[in-house]
């Protein structure tokens, strides 16, 4: 099933080649739209140009008092700092679901240029890239792990090479297990995402003492509580690992009560 599926991305992205349609709205472009966007898509896409949290990296309200926001004021993140493209709203919603779900693989090379472009802005110096696993049975039916497509591009972009060994490979594509299947995160609360998720994490055995001392760079398509974020954090820690950043494409919007 999975050499079959994969046998299908690899017919999609022949079909939607790179700078085509528009990964949002699916009008044609052409090579001189950034990350392939139409200019209307682009432009109601709330990019992460303004005030962010200091932590998590979630935008910001310019008229908002505290450099963290709602949730980060409320939970100690286990993680080091948090970086992210957009706010998680209707447009960024469309284009991780197209990718997501509706298998179209060809949008995570955007995506990831997109990534590349936020943390170029950044001083952060990390060893390894590590994706978010998915649970192995869900990752064979969908036929790929949309976290590893998003590493896996971001790690091809990284055009400076400073922040890893060259004896050893940038992306640790399996350095992370998922231990369970768990529910779908979406339309759960806070304190269900982190027992939805709680140990569902482990560092597979032969990566473990790799990480002694090192900082790595967690990539996911979204982030929202953290609760995926402190998860993998935890047991990356565990070993031994010095820092963990995140970095995703979307994050969702700062809660103010």
């Amino acid at each position: 099933m999975r050499n079959f599926r994969e046998i299908i991305n690899k017919g999609i992205d022949m079909i939607y080649p790179e700078s085509l349609y528009c990964i949002c709205c699916g009008n044609i472009v052409d090579k001189t739209r950034t990350y392939s966007l139409c200019d209307h898509c682009n432009g109601h896409i709330r990019w992460a140009e303004v005030k962010t949290c200091k932590k998590c990296g979630k935008l910001l309200e310019e008229s908002y008092e505290n450099e963290l926001c709602t949730n980060c004021l409320e939970n100690q993140h286990l993680f080091e700092k948090g970086f992210t493209c957009s706010e998680y709203g209707l447009y960024e919603r469309t284009v991780t679901f197209n990718f997501k779900y509706n298998g179209k693989t060809y949008i995570s090379r955007d995506m990831a240029k997109a990534m590349n472009d936020r943390m170029a802005l950044e001083d952060v110096i990390f060893d390894y890239v590590v994706p978010v696993p998915m649970f192995k049975e869900k990752e064979n039916k969908r036929g790929y792990n949309q976290s590893f497509l998003l590493a896996k591009y971001f790690v091809l972009n990284f055009e400076s090479k400073k922040n890893a060994d060259e004896s050893q490979k940038p992306i640790l594509a399996d350095a992370l297990l998922r231990l369970k299947d768990t529910k779908p995160m979406r339309g759960l609360g806070p304190i269900e995402r982190k027992e939805n998720i709680n140990n569902m994490f482990a560092v597979k055995q032969k990566w473990c003492k790799l990480f002694e001392g090192k900082r790595i760079l967690l990539v996911d398509d979204i982030y929202t509580t953290g609760s995926t974020a402190d998860e993998c954090t935890k047991v990356l820690s565990a070993v031994g690992a010095d820092k963990v950043y995140i970095l995703t494409f979307a994050a969702g919007a700062n809660r103010v009560i």
